[in-house]
């Protein structure tokens, strides 16, 4: 009887085990589930120019299911790295106001290695082959291009609501390369353009030669476009980045707004998290000013600043509705960037912001160079420093 009573007792507790075991392995099965996104879907797309495939990752605002209401599409390059961080920026910036709803376009490649993954952005985002003996199949931005034009922009406007013509371009590294070119060749593809680290180099330069050959001619730009750059990448990729923006700044554009930051202390794959931020709000926030519109300040800005540190006074003046600054025995012509930011014709990098204070008149004269700032306050006539 005792040896029957112990028995049950060891087979409950080999049920209970059992159970528990199930148990666990069930969690544990749960935890390995994939997770999914609200109201993001993802389409896949076979390219009829070269029969390669790509998925579309498509996130939707709330508001998506408004009859008859339609939204601005962003599109963003790479999204197979940060599709889940640029929704979550876009869904945070129209909740505090900074951003209208809208519809968040990815373009991606799916599951792959990281080596596959760059092979696949070289040959669809860089306008030249890679250097070197085996460049392999890359340098076909121009075939990509087509693509969006013609396959996926298509796609996306016949299949969710949005807002035709309305249109956002976003890519850092390669993907700045690409809406580089796009910016340069094709600017009426898009309305608003947020380009993050370019390294123009390896013959990636050859987007400078692009836009110079397509400014022939044309008359105007309309575009709101924001390009940083990491105070650690200037001293490779600045030369060519302020070559190719400076020339956009120079040809006064009525329409153009541009707006370019040095972004202190952020490395290349850091950057998109804050760049992404301020390119968004730039260029969805309120119109940007038209470069063509500030002449009207110029009267405010001229006068004579004097830096507290190192002694040396600027003097800023203006001449047939243009703005110059003396800093040897030549003036130089200030490019306007904004209405109040500007650029030395002919020394990317060096930048100008002036301060409002009263009676309308600039208070003070903020200059920038490779990341670095310093304050030159202006003097009142007839005083010295």
């Amino acid at each position: 009887m005792k040896r029957s009573s112990s028995l049950c007792r060891i087979l409950a507790l080999c049920l209970l085990c059992a159970s528990a075991a199930a148990g666990l392995s069930g969690a544990d099965q749960e935890k390995k589930q994939p997770v999914s996104l609200p109201k993001t879907e993802m389409l896949t797309i076979q390219s009829k120019g070269s029969d390669i495939q790509y998925q579309l990752h498509v996130a939707l605002p709330d508001e998506a299911g408004t009859p008859g209401r339609t939204f601005p599409a962003i599109y963003l390059l790479d999204s197979d790295v940060h599709f889940g961080f640029v929704r979550s920026l876009i869904g945070s910036l129209h909740l505090s106001g900074d951003l209208e709803a809208a519809i968040l376009v990815g373009i991606g490649y799916g599951e792959g290695s990281l080596a596959t993954w760059s092979r696949n952005r070289d040959r669809d985002f860089l306008v030249a082959a890679n250097p070197g003996p085996t460049p392999g199949d890359s340098g076909n931005a121009a075939r990509f291009l087509a693509l969006l034009q013609k396959e996926i922009i298509p796609r996306i406007e016949s299949s969710f609501p949005v807002r035709k013509g309305d249109r956002t371009l976003m890519g850092m590294s390669a993907g700045a390369i690409f809406a580089s070119h796009v910016l340069v060749t094709s600017p009426d593809l898009f309305r608003r353009y947020v380009i993050v680290s370019p390294y123009l180099i390896a013959g990636q330069e050859k987007i400078i030669d692009q836009e110079i050959a397509s400014a022939r001619g044309r008359k105007d730009m309309d575009a709101r476009v924001y390009t940083a750059l990491g105070n650690p990448e200037l001293e490779v990729a600045g030369p060519n980045w302020n070559a190719l923006f400076g020339n956009l700044v120079q040809r006064r554009y009525p329409r153009l707004a541009l707006r370019k930051d040095v972004i202190s202390g952020l490395s290349h794959f850091e950057m998109p998290f804050s760049a992404y931020l301020q390119g968004l709000t730039y260029v969805f926030g309120g119109k940007p000013v038209p470069i063509q519109a500030v002449a009207g300040n110029y009267p405010a800005m001229r006068g004579r600043y004097f830096f507290s540190l190192g002694g040396a006074a600027i003097l800023v003046t203006m001449e047939k509705g243009k703005l110059f600054v003396h800093l040897g025995p030549n003036p130089v012509e200030l490019v306007p960037v904004s209405r109040t930011r500007f650029e030395m014709a002919g020394t990317p990098g060096l930048e100008f912001s002036f301060l409002p204070g009263e009676r309308a008149q600039a208070r003070a004269l903020i200059l920038r160079q490779m990341g670095f700032d310093s304050a030159a306050w202006r003097m009142e006539e007839g005083k010295t420093p």
